[in-house]
């Protein structure tokens, strides 16, 4: 049982207590009293350098996360062990990591479209610079590459052997077999998206899409910071879908469907317009700098 003798008395804490002598303690001079401030300001004390400790852990791991920029223009003084900012071209929560295969070096402009035929072994893309590459999947080099002298804004297969090129003013139909070009006029201004339906090609600046009874229902809303340059859906080792979105922050992030939980970020030297899946867990992204790197979950 607790002695009256060591209990603050809680009217002389409140300053009305009218009893002398009083039971409880008064008093600063008590050792009971100077304790129990100790342990609390103690309290207070650890609690305070406990918050401050955890701010700052959690702002070091944002800076894990976040980009050194001088070791994205490739001259950072701290090198990757001493800088505090992150020197890689990725991070990931690291639940079924993705890494970087092989960048892809061809290109001098900014990349516009990244495909790779049904069937194919070759990867193709194209550039602003005027080119379509033609990558070996199997060796990473460029086995060819066609110049159309002009800036392309797409580019689609339809076939084993036929490359349409979206170009200012024209279609490009390129024949890969006998190595032919048929140029197809009538598209005013850039060419940025091109389909095949029925023996029909059909090319323009601008793609629409019908409402379904003269309506559309948004399911769901997901807001970005940036703008959005670029959409394409993969999945991961294990099946798990996941959302690649390019934005004008020079980022890919990489989003859990359908919980849209990101899971990871793709760094590049300027905003990537162009990103694609392939078989066996590679995707693609192309950025404005002209690299295109190859990925693999």
């Amino acid at each position: 049982m607790t002695s009256k003798g060591t209990v603050v008395c809680k009217y002389w804490q409140r300053g009305c207590c009218n009893r002398y002598p009083c039971p409880f303690l008064h008093g600063g001079d008590n050792k009971w009293v100077r304790e129990a401030k100790a342990s609390n300001s103690n309290s207070r004390k650890t609690e305070k350098k406990e918050m401050v400790w955890r701010r700052t852990e959690e702002k070091e791991k944002e800076k894990e996360r976040c980009l050194c920029k001088y070791f994205l223009h490739g001259h950072c003084k701290y090198g990757a062990d001493r800088c505090r900012y992150l020197h890689a071209w990725s991070w990931s929560t690291g639940a079924h990591d993705f890494s970087l295969l092989t960048p892809l070096h061809g290109h001098s402009k900014p990349i516009t479209a990244i495909l790779q035929p049904s069937g194919s072994d070759k990867l193709l893309s194209s550039s602003e610079d005027g080119t379509v590459n033609f990558w070996d999947c199997h060796t990473g080099q460029c086995v060819l590459t066609l110049n159309f002298g002009t800036e392309i804004g797409c580019i689609m297969t339809d076939g084993p052997s036929s490359l349409f090129v979206g170009t200012r003013d024209s279609v490009k139909v390129y024949n890969t077999e006998n190595n032919t070009l048929l140029s197809l006029s009538g598209p005013a201004g850039l060419v940025y998206a091109l389909a095949a339906h029925d023996n029909k090609l059909f090319a323009g600046t601008q793609v629409w899409a019908k409402k379904d009874k003269g309506g559309m229902e948004v399911i769901y809303t997901h807001t970005e910071e940036h703008g959005v340059l670029a959409l394409r859906e993969t999945s991961d080792a294990t099946g798990q879908s996941v959302l690649s979105c390019s934005v004008n922050d020079q980022t890919v992030r990489l989003y859990n469907l359908p919980s849209f939980l990101e899971r990871g970020r793709i760094f590049a030297k300027k905003e990537v317009q162009a990103l694609q899946t392939g078989p066996g867990g590679l995707f693609f992204t192309g950025d404005g700098t002209g690299d295109l790197k190859v990925w693999k979950w």
